[in-house]
């Protein structure tokens, strides 16, 4: 599949999805409490109402399967070590908290009081090695695929993450255009999330792994405090409905 050029959807009541404007909640941290977690507007029974598009798989994907202290190893992790998700320069900056209970990964700030957030998948912090805030690169590229980052597959994030190392041993900034010289999007179908692939005659990476297990339903709500807005800004934060790629 080709590159479709795209930009990120603005919010609508039919379910198009954005970037984000800068969040009117208080300030929150990376360590979440009660007082810093997001006014939900939406009950459960309502989510089904409220994004008809969305199917049922997508409706009852919630994190529901991360044990109570997953969290806490992932943020107080030493700062070369993996498990800790925040750049320290930021982490008085970003939230990561999991989501309320019930809430589907295909729900937007509709479902927060227009609190922005965006989620992501436990494994690509915890097996790919993902750190906060992302890149300009990630961002630059999640707006020409215009998918939420939920929305890729974990082995597509094990791409770009490889993609971004070699770059940097190198010493090149990663690119959007090579990135896509060397990588194609998959249309979804019924799978829902997308998945990449190697473009044919230029293959450079294989799959992390050939069968990528148990990271679906495990994934963090992740949102930034009004005084640095930007580090939510720049690519669409929810799951975009009926993404396609089009054939060269």
């Amino acid at each position: 599949m080709a590159r479709t050029k795209t930009t990120a959807r603005l919010a609508s009541s039919s379910g198009a999805q954005p970037s984000a404007s800068a969040p009117s909640s208080p300030s929150t941290s990376a360590t979440p409490s009660a007082s810093t977690q997001p006014r939900v507007t939406l009950a459960p029974q309502d989510y089904a109402q409220a994004y008809k598009w969305a199917p049922l798989h997508l409706l009852t994907e919630t994190s529901s399967q991360l044990p109570a202290d997953h969290l806490a190893t992932l943020l107080k992790g030493a700062e070369d070590e993996p498990s800790c998700a925040i750049d320290r320069e930021d982490d008085r900056n970003l939230g990561v908290r999991i989501p309320p209970q019930g809430m589907p990964i295909c729900v937007d700030d509709r479902a927060t009081n227009g609190m922005p957030f965006t989620f992501i998948y436990s494994a690509i912090f915890k097996r790919l090695r993902l750190r906060l805030p992302l890149t300009f690169f990630v961002k630059e590229l999640l707006t020409e695929l215009n998918v939420a980052p939920c929305q890729l597959h974990s082995n597509a994030w094990g791409f770009i993450r490889a993609f971004e190392i070699l770059c940097n041993h190198f010493g090149h900034p990663p690119s959007t255009d090579v990135f896509l010289y060397f990588f194609e999007a998959k249309n979804p179908g019924d799978r829902s999330w997308v998945s990449l692939n190697g473009v044919t005659g230029r293959v450079i990476l294989g799959l992390y792994q050939q069968s990528f297990k148990d990271w679906k339903g495990r994934f963090y709500m992740i949102t930034s405090n009004r005084h640095s807005p930007s580090l939510l800004e720049g690519f669409p934060l929810y799951w975009v409905p009926k993404v396609e790629f089009r054939k060269p």
